[in-house]
């Protein structure tokens, strides 16, 4: 059985696109709008997603917020993560740290590769 994914992003049409995508390959996905609705959204999940694709420029809780709780938090800490940005500085800085990172706008393929990496 494949893992769920978690999909951070306050673009409503990127959140079901990539959802879409994801669901047409067999996983389970949730989402949610801002980094809080996900961190509540994982909180009440009886079993960790398999990877958090996060947008980092949100509202409420940006994805730089969540991912500063998700160390200090037991449950999330070993929940992998993606980058999910058009920012081409922050892909070089998620090699550095050793994080996955999704470019925007999404290529299918590479979606599908970070995805398959940690959720079969």
């Amino acid at each position: 059985m494949k893992k769920s994914v978690m999909i951070m992003d306050d673009d409503v049409d990127i959140r079901l696109t990539l959802a879409d995508i994801l669901e047409d390959e067999g996983y389970s996905v949730t989402s949610a709008s801002d980094g809080l609705e996900g961190l509540h959204a994982i909180n009440n999940m009886a079993h960790p997603p398999g990877l958090i694709i996060l947008d980092l420029m949100m509202p409420n809780m940006n994805g730089h917020e969540f991912l500063k709780v998700r160390t200090e938090n037991e449950k999330l800490a070993n929940i992998p993560v993606a980058y999910f940005s058009a920012d081409t500085e922050i892909h070089s800085k998620s090699q550095e740290a050793g994080v996955e990172s999704i470019r925007k706008p999404v290529n299918f393929g590479e979606l599908l590769s970070v995805v398959r990496k940690y959720c079969n």
